[in-house]
């Protein structure tokens, strides 16, 4: 393809930029970059960092996903998720607050304590919306859970249905916006999460019927709080 730039971004074009061909395209998310379809594929020019001015490039064609992926790395906030152990989610996973996808799950990793954690990136117009008290949990793939009484089936939406997720929320007052670089905890379950206290043991001789997750403290007939494990 051969392009002219507008006088003014002429500098753009140096040995760093990179251009992408940007198609529509129909996922499990739905169509992505509809105005595609009226208006034809266009090229994202990214000026890279600069160099020698240049006239010759080496296009490449990815999908929007990709693409976003590629962004939220680039400018988006980074923090890490730990847990003893991992769920079964992979890279390119969607970070969800308040049901909006504002993020995506960069990869897993051992930390220097060698256990397991999750990196991922905020997308850069919600980095507001994680603040240094917020609570992550895992949305699985699919969820039953079964017990006496109880019998729930929780699924997010088609994506986290195929690929499974991570959603956050702050419950109570928000503290400073979240740097890059912090650390969160990852719980099992947002039943979990909404609870804040310090972990409280209860020693039974027989505690069959308790569901993690699932299983309710009362107190007067009101939940105050969730069996953990």
């Amino acid at each position: 393809a051969s392009v002219r730039l507008q006088p003014e971004f002429q500098n753009l074009a140096t040995a760093s930029a990179a251009f992408t061909l940007i198609q529509p395209q129909i996922t499990l998310q739905g169509v992505a970059n509809l105005d595609t379809l009226v208006s034809g594929p266009y090229l994202e020019l990214d000026p890279g960092s600069g160099g020698e001015p240049s006239t010759e490039f080496a296009g490449r064609t990815i999908s929007d996903r990709e693409w976003q992926h590629i962004r939220t790395q680039r400018d988006g906030l980074r923090v890490r998720l730990t847990a003893d152990n991992l769920p079964n989610i992979d890279r390119g996973s969607p970070v969800y607050y308040r049901g909006v996808v504002v993020g995506t799950v960069l990869e897993k990793i051992l930390d220097s304590k060698n256990k397991p954690a999750l990196e991922i990136a905020i997308r850069p117009e919600f980095r507001a919306s994680l603040t240094s008290n917020a609570r992550f949990w895992r949305v699985p793939a699919t969820s039953v859970k079964a017990g006496p009484g109880v019998l729930q089936v929780d699924i997010q939406g088609l994506e986290s249905l195929v690929n499974g997720g991570v959603a956050f929320d702050v419950f109570g007052s928000p503290a400073k916006t979240a740097d890059n670089g912090d650390s969160f905890r990852l719980f099992s379950d947002e039943q979990t999460a909404r609870a804040s206290s310090a972990p409280v043991r209860i020693r039974f001789d027989n505690g069959r019927g308790l569901v993690a997750g699932r299983s309710q403290v009362r107190y007067l007939g009101v939940p105050v709080g969730i069996v953990e494990s």
